[in-house]
């Protein structure tokens, strides 16, 4: 009976912890030299906007985005700069966003995997866009 009490005390409690994970965001995604600042501006909004993104705060440079999954949400900074398009994370509702007692920033698992489908899909997008340039 009380090895079946702990196991029903750690297993939720396991899951819990293998909730969050660092929060790490993904690298910057490379503008093709051919595309112009205002072009890449363009493409960041509608790659968003595709990937069922709100759109918040858009300046020259810098466009804040807020996600929602079901009861989660992400807002993260997207800035055009140097050649790059780099995400920051900002806030967060419902992805156990925290800093451990070793200061590590932790967050959901599933955060990684959001933001590597943006940057994977901004991608695409830029390299479809070279596709349209003529040559």
């Amino acid at each position: 009976m009380k090895r079946l009490i702990s196991r029903a005390v750690l297993v939720p409690l396991a899951l819990l912890l293998m909730a969050a994970t660092p929060l790490v965001d993904p690298p910057a995604v490379d503008v093709p030299a051919a595309i112009s600042h205002k072009e890449a501006m363009t493409i960041l909004r509608k790659t968003l906007i595709h990937r069922d993104w709100t759109l918040l705060k858009d300046s020259a440079n810098e466009l804040d985005a807020k996600l929602n999954v079901r009861t989660h949400s992400i807002t993260v900074r997207f800035t055009l700069g140097d050649g790059k398009v780099s995400f920051k994370y900002l806030d967060s509702v419902n992805m156990d966003h925290k800093v451990d007692r070793r200061g590590t920033t932790l967050i959901h698992r599933k955060y990684a995997g959001w933001m590597n489908n943006v940057a994977t899909a901004l991608n695409r997008e830029f390299q479809l866009a070279m596709l349209e340039k003529p040559h």
